[in-house]
């Protein structure tokens, strides 16, 4: 779960295996979800390619919950138990997960990392 109290962004990033540069250089190589205070939610990957985005409703100042899963070649993202995206990408098989903002004042609780199958 995460909650942007005023202005700014979250990044959840998977199959990453390059964080020693920081997560805002490009290019880092993996999977980058990133929702800023507006609502606005793009998932990217490395080379700064959008595989999809949209716009969240009624979204300032509220917890959220996300899923962002990897299956195979199959990415989801799930945004208060609703799909948002499903794509297909082979780029990245494996690699760790981070979270961050854009230096600004988040919340996240109740994080967990486990297995898809």
């Amino acid at each position: 779960n995460f909650m942007i109290p005023d202005s700014g962004e979250v990044h959840f990033v998977g199959r990453t295996n390059d964080l020693a540069l920081g997560w805002d250089r490009l290019p880092y190589a993996g999977y980058a979800l990133h929702f800023r205070a507006n609502g606005a939610w793009e998932l990217k990957i490395e080379n700064g390619k959008s595989l999809a985005s949209g716009v969240l409703n009624k979204f300032e100042k509220k917890w959220h919950s996300i899923e962002l899963g990897f299956v195979n070649n199959s990415i989801e993202v799930i945004v208060d138990k609703k799909m948002k995206a499903k794509v297909a990408d082979s780029t990245y098989n494996h690699g760790i997960v981070a979270i961050g903002t854009g230096w600004n004042e988040a919340y996240f609780d109740d994080i967990k990392v486990s297995e898809l199958k």
